[in-house]
């Protein structure tokens, strides 16, 4: 499997999670300038999908930037060790592990 395949499996996976938490989600065309945007009761989400390594700072600060204009959360979907993790991006330096409950709740 090719590494577009790859990571176009790790976003279905992303999508079908945040689903069935109730989220609205779309795939964004060859995935620029993110992977995924989701919407539930007012909040938005701007997800990152990565399979086995992280945000470059660069692309950690332009994915803020986007965020904040739009008044999105910035969530990098990691999948390592045969499962996603889920990470709030809060700053180019900073990031935060939240479960998948974390998605479940009325307010983020």
């Amino acid at each position: 499997m090719g590494k577009y395949a790859k990571g176009r499996r790790i976003e279905y996976k992303v999508k079908n999670i945040l689903s069935k938490a109730g989220w609205y989600v779309w795939r964004l065309a060859a995935s620029k300038p993110f992977d995924l945007i989701a919407i539930k009761n007012g909040e938005i989400l701007i997800i990152e999908c990565k399979k086995g390594s992280s945000l470059t700072k660069m692309e950690k600060i332009k994915l803020l930037e986007i965020a904040k204009n739009g008044g999105a959360t910035l969530i990098l979907a990691k999948y390592e060790n045969n499962s996603v993790h889920f990470y709030k991006i809060l700053s180019e330096n900073r990031m935060e592990e939240v479960k998948v409950d974390y998605f479940k709740e009325n307010d983020i």
